[in-house]
């Protein structure tokens, strides 16, 4: 109705967590404050809501 198509990914660990990221394969994500640090570290542009 509104546009949106929603997929719903579960990962099994922060590397894998990080690696969509860094590919740019997931536009939004919900994950702990530990593989955003490495996320940030690696100088991948993140914003926190």
């Amino acid at each position: 109705k509104a546009g949106i198509n929603l997929e719903l990914t579960r990962f099994s660990n922060g590397p894998a967590i990080v690696q969509a990221i860094a590919s740019g394969k997931m536009d939004t994500m919900c994950f702990g404050i530990g593989p955003a640090m490495v996320t940030r570290g690696k100088g991948i542009e993140l914003k926190v809501i």
